[in-house]
């Protein structure tokens, strides 16, 4: 579901997905990947660079979040 809203940028709507998904379950940096994906659009760069770098502290070969972290370092 949050990949349909992520794809529709639907930002909002994933990010309380995402929310719920934080919430019961054990951390995993998937969500955070997606969190990060929510905020990349929403044009929150600095919650989006904290969450995919907070993916990459749990899972440091997640290549997706790498090319995106490395995409916004800069802005």
């Amino acid at each position: 579901m949050v990949e349909f809203y992520l794809l529709n940028k639907r930002y909002t709507q994933a990010i309380k997905i995402v929310e719920k998904l934080k919430e019961n379950f054990e951390r995993e940096a998937i969500f955070l990947y997606y969190e990060g994906m929510c905020y990349e659009g929403l044009r929150e760069i600095d919650k989006a660079r904290e969450s995919y770098r907070e993916a990459l502290d749990i899972n440091p070969n997640m290549e997706k979040a790498k090319e995106h972290l490395k995409r916004i370092i800069n802005i």
